[in-house]
């Protein structure tokens, strides 16, 4: 029986990066991809490649970075994919991201390996994560203008650090999160079975969860992996490789503080020694080269 997948595309910007990953996907006869297009960016859907396995969600979330708007659009995307038909794996990638292995060595790896979800995680506090380890993203109310993804050094950048430091310090008040969940930080970047879509779903509708990230900075990369770690139980899970290559090492590219590079012909060693399924992030304009590289598999 053909395992099936669903790839859940965000898509911000840049149709024709995405449309590569897209084609890519579109080898695997038993894969569909689901396509959340960014509010401010709507009109950017009749630049999608067109396939009858290729649906763009009808509504349009206005996603802005590092808010909870994030976490409202992937849960929209996955509660669409459970209505619109069962798949056994549900795999949440970006616009900017490309297969490095042939699509069918990756459905031979989830068949064989047959996870409850594959994810990377620490439990908090993490030592290299700002505002107490990373509690601060979640204990912590941030105001909607520190939710932007501002340049290294930008006024409002500098303000946001002043205002963590001061709850790092106990300067600020915070809230008490719930004793029964402990809390994890990871990529928010994974492949998910069935099961664990069902349970996450099922696990949102009947408790209080949501509430904890409304305020939330980041709280991407807490909430999922949290859910994942808490309700895994017994099943057995790959916690530590979401499956994912990405590239911080410094290559004297330009970026913000928090974003990795962007991946060219440079990292092709690092990419291939990898044995990853995916990379994050390509960017045709950027180095054309090894996206075609990658597209020819």
């Amino acid at each position: 029986m053909m395992t099936k997948i669903a790839f859940l595309l965000s898509v911000y910007g840049n149709p024709v990066q995405a449309n590569f990953f897209i084609e890519q996907a579109l080898c695997y006869e038993g894969s569909y991809v689901f396509i959340h297009i960014d509010k401010k960016n709507r009109n950017l859907q009749h630049e999608i490649y067109h396939d009858n396995r290729v649906i763009i969600l009808p509504k349009n979330i206005d996603v802005s970075w590092g808010s909870y708007s994030q976490i409202q659009a992937y849960n929209y995307m996955f509660r669409y994919v459970r209505e619109y038909g069962e798949f056994d794996y549900y795999s949440l990638n970006s616009g900017n991201d490309l297969f490095i292995r042939p699509i069918n060595e990756f459905i031979d790896f989830v068949q064989q390996t047959n996870q409850y979800a594959y994810y990377n995680c620490e439990p908090l506090p993490k030592s290299y994560w700002q505002y107490r380890g990373g509690f601060g993203r979640i204990e912590l109310y941030w105001p909607k203008i520190f939710l932007k993804r501002y340049s290294d050094r930008h006024i409002l950048r500098y303000l946001r650090t002043i205002y963590g430091t001061l709850y790092h310090y106990h300067l600020l008040p915070s809230r008490k999160l719930p004793t029964d969940i402990h809390f994890f930080g990871g990529n928010d970047w994974f492949t998910i079975s069935n099961e664990c879509v069902k349970e996450m779903i099922e696990y949102i509708d009947s408790t209080d969860y949501d509430n904890i990230f409304k305020h939330s900075y980041i709280g991407t990369e807490i909430y999922y992996v949290t859910l994942f770690e808490k309700l895994k139980k017994s099943r057995s899970v790959v916690n530590n490789n979401n499956l994912r290559f990405v590239d911080w090492k410094p290559r004297g590219q330009k970026r913000n503080s928090g974003s990795p590079n962007i991946l060219s012909m440079e990292c092709l060693p690092d990419i291939i020694k990898s044995k990853r399924f995916f990379g994050r992030k390509f960017d045709y304009r950027f180095d054309n080269e090894v996206v075609q590289y990658f597209m020819n598999l």
